[in-house]
């Protein structure tokens, strides 16, 4: 559960319109570019951000009264959450069309939206408050009202929300932060609401959830209010429901969950999970060997910061592990040399805001111990380290001059190398990497990295000492 904070990231991503132009990043029709689709999808996927929502904790477990809420109304309401907590307070908020259908996956289903928006405005779900000044109960509709302004120029949704749903969604007294990107890969509907509920509790010193009655839980996890359909029996809800959601969760998310049943004699009347976060993280997995251990480094060193599992991962995944690692020195250097008085207040929250806003970025840093004492020789495991540091870097260098390259190719060159590694993707041996660049091509986090690399690679040979020692040489002259 975190405390109360305000975020100031603003969305960044590429909008839709009706008339199949290329979309424009400001959702106005535009004339369509040269580049070709590949080096369409680099240029809109280098501009994502990290998509992170914050969850009232009152919403973690809805209690519909009057329908179910199914997966794709639970991620286009937390969606839409999402974009609201981006912009100021008002009585209703205005969201590009598009942001809600490419997040959904659904760029075309116009139709299917306005059903979703519909079923958000016809449920009712109980909405439970506590506070230092007592609990409160609400019954509610998700949206009060929903609204897509079509015109030749842009496509809008505007919503409202009822008073203290808009109330908790903007306050935010206590609340979890949920990965949407780490969310929307889940595709059984019970194992989205199970990770919801367990980002909530998992930095509870106990490392537990709730602990609930498994009937309550059915409700919980499937979104469908409780009584309706065949009579409940624990056995097939553990078999059909509880064991496929943890399963799909510690598969596919940062968190490790083990069911725990409490008894009376052999009947289980309660259930509560164990939450774990992974010590490998998930996202580090789906790239080469170089881009693991750079996220691996940088995700170890904002989390020895005070950050949690998903906001390093989301922070690394949205900045890159150099502009990570940069900004983290630059904070230890600001830290290290300022008195006591004027100490951070705050410093995950400067740490974030630096990051974001890239205050390294021209800096250069310095080893304090250096100042202060005579250097010491570095031992086999420190020169081993610096290798690998001094073969990263080269690595991030080469991505960046791939990146440049192919956005500065020809539309034919450029189709032909993407095409050329779309080929080599079965000698990869990665199957979800192959499913993503089919699916979303360099739109995708996890491809651009990987594509890049790839390319560099194929332009340059593998990095070697001699480049690296090249590299490192043009790099200090460069500082010189």
């Amino acid at each position: 559960m975190a405390t109360r904070r305000k975020r100031t990231e603003t969305p960044s991503e590429s909008l839709f319109d009706e008339q199949d132009l290329p979309d424009h990043p400001d959702g106005f029709i535009d004339e369509g570019p040269q580049d070709s689709p590949a080096q369409q999808a680099a240029r809109k996927g280098a501009t994502a951000v990290a998509q992170v929502v914050q969850q009232p904790m009152p919403s973690i477990a809805l209690k519909p009264m009057n329908g179910a809420i199914t997966r794709q109304m639970m991620l286009t309401w937390l969606k839409i959450v999402r974009e609201i907590q981006q912009q100021p307070k008002a009585d209703t908020y205005k969201i590009p069309m598009p942001v809600l259908m490419d997040f959904l996956g659904d760029k075309s289903n116009y139709e299917r939206l306005k059903s979703t928006l519909r079923s958000l405005n016809a449920v009712q779900v109980e909405w439970n408050e506590v506070n230092s000044g007592g609990t409160q109960w609400t019954v509610s509709s998700l949206l009060s009202q929903a609204k897509i302004i079509r015109s030749p120029s842009q496509n809008i949704v505007e919503v409202s929300l009822p008073p203290d749903i808009s109330r908790g969604v903007r306050e935010l007294e206590q609340f979890s932060e949920l990965n949407l990107i780490m969310a929307r890969e889940l595709k059984n509907q019970s194992a989205l609401n199970l990770y919801r509920i367990a980002v909530a509790y998992e930095t509870n010193p106990s490392k537990l959830t709730f602990r609930k009655p498994p009937e309550e839980w059915d409700m919980y996890l499937r979104v469908k209010p409780q009584g309706h359909g065949a009579a409940f029996e624990y056995k097939y809800f553990k078999r059909d429901t509880l064991l496929p959601a943890i399963e799909e969760v510690n598969r596919l998310t940062h968190l490790n969950l083990e069911l725990i049943e409490h008894k009376e004699g052999r009947v289980v009347v309660e259930i509560q999970f164990r939450i774990e976060p992974k010590t490998v993280e998930v996202l580090p997995l789906l790239l080469g060997d170089a881009a693991k251990e750079a996220i691996k480094l940088a995700e170890a060193e904002l989390r020895a910061l005070g950050l949690k599992a998903t906001e390093a991962i989301s922070i690394v995944t949205t900045y890159g592990s150099e502009r990570v690692m940069a900004n983290v020195a630059y904070v230890k250097q600001r830290s290290a040399a300022v008195s006591e008085s004027a100490a951070l207040r705050n410093p995950t929250a400067y740490l974030k805001a630096a990051i974001k806003n890239n205050y390294a970025d021209g800096m250069v840093f310095e080893d304090q111990a250096s100042t202060t004492q005579a250097p010491r020789k570095p031992n086999q495991e420190q020169v081993e380290r610096d290798a690998k540091r001094a073969k990263l870097e080269l690595i991030s260098h080469r991505r960046t001059e791939a990146h440049n390259l192919f956005l500065e190719m020809t539309r034919r060159e450029s189709d032909n190398i993407w095409h050329e590694y779309l080929n080599q993707m079965d000698s990869f041996g990665n199957k979800t990497l192959a499913s993503t660049a089919k699916r979303k091509g360099l739109e995708a986090k996890i491809v651009q990295v990987h594509f890049y690399d790839w390319l560099a690679v194929r332009l340059w040979g593998e990095p070697d000492e001699q480049a690296i020692s090249d590299f490192l040489q043009a790099s200090a002259g460069a500082k010189a």
